[in-house]
């Protein structure tokens, strides 16, 4: 009934604690696919243990054809999964065992596209609370809402019907950060059905080896990239100005990390063109982000510049 994808790479102190909370899960109808990105730890050999005991948990490599990174396993994921709902799991954290329950008795007792439940952020002991996500919300404006961070969930919340995720670009390969945001930023331009399920289901462990906290100037460059390419279809959609200059500001703020790359120096080109408008927030900004293209070209900074 559902597939849980999980992306995994180098996860070995803490892939047995997320399989355990899968497996002690309250409703047993699902499958749980492991998409494999070239660890070099012993993440694989732990996952096969629980297979031999398990047959529900399934263990694949990334084929090449799919990029390095977390995308590229959860596309690949995607393609193995045999489930009506779709849920994509991060590989270090932990479900509440009523996780998959909770969440398919709201979907399928609903006229609806996606449910979404809550996060509580952790430290590794799940019982040393840091926060709840109390932003988990639907709004009249939801897309300008979640763009502008006044709503927002994490990758793991929503349970989705796999109809509606059929025949779609899910995960962006080239993007290496900012994944999750920036898949759902996606689907809402899509304008799913959605319903909030007001539990929380889903234990975030902050876990400061994070891949995530990477960030050269590879991982800068593809958020440019992608964004550039996503901001572009977001002014076709009626998006507020205060959302239109958000997203000029998001981009700019990039510039410290990539301004020796000249193809960001192309393309920066192009955001001025798209995104800049004749009006004072835009001006300050503007001036502000000439300013520091010029320190960073004399001194090497002006970071502050564009805070």
């Amino acid at each position: 009934m559902v597939s849980l994808i999980i992306p995994l790479y180098n996860r070995e102190a803490f892939i047995g604690a997320t399989l355990d909370s899968i497996k002690s899960q309250s409703d047993s109808n699902w499958e749980c696919i492991i998409v494999d990105d070239g660890s070099s730890d012993n993440s694989f050999t732990i996952v096969l243990d629980y297979i031999k005991k398990d047959c529900r948990f399934k263990l694949y490599k990334r084929p090449s054809e799919y990029k390095a990174g977390g995308n590229g396993a959860r596309n690949y994921g995607f393609e193995q999964s045999n489930g009506q709902f779709i849920n994509f799991i991060d590989s270090d954290d932990i479900l509440h065992c009523d996780f998959i329950k909770c969440k398919l008795e709201a979907i399928q007792n609903s006229n609806v596209d996606v449910i979404i439940s809550k996060t509580v952020i952790t430290s590794l002991d799940i019982n040393e609370v840091i926060a709840y996500e109390n932003r988990t919300s639907l709004t009249d404006f939801l897309l300008d809402d979640f763009i502008t961070l006044k709503v927002s969930w994490y990758m793991v919340d929503p349970m989705w019907k796999k109809e509606f995720l059929l025949n779609k670009k899910l995960f962006n390969e080239d993007l290496l950060k900012g994944q999750d945001r920036d898949f759902h930023i996606r689907r809402l331009i899509e304008n799913p059905k959605i319903e909030i399920l007001d539990k929380y289901l889903y234990y975030y462990r902050n876990n400061k080896n994070s891949i995530s906290t990477d960030i050269s100037q590879n991982t800068a460059m593809s958020m440019l990239e992608a964004g550039f390419e996503r901001n572009v279809m977001l002014l076709k959609n009626n998006i507020k100005d205060t959302t239109r200059l958000f997203l000029y500001k998001q981009m700019i703020k990039l510039y410290p990390l990539v301004y020796k790359s000249q193809k960001a120096k192309n393309l920066y080109f192009k955001i001025l063109l798209i995104f800049f408008r004749f009006k004072k927030d835009y001006l300050i900004l503007s001036f502000k982000f000439f300013v520091a293209i010029v320190s960073f070209r004399l001194f090497g900074k002006g970071e502050k510049l564009l805070k």
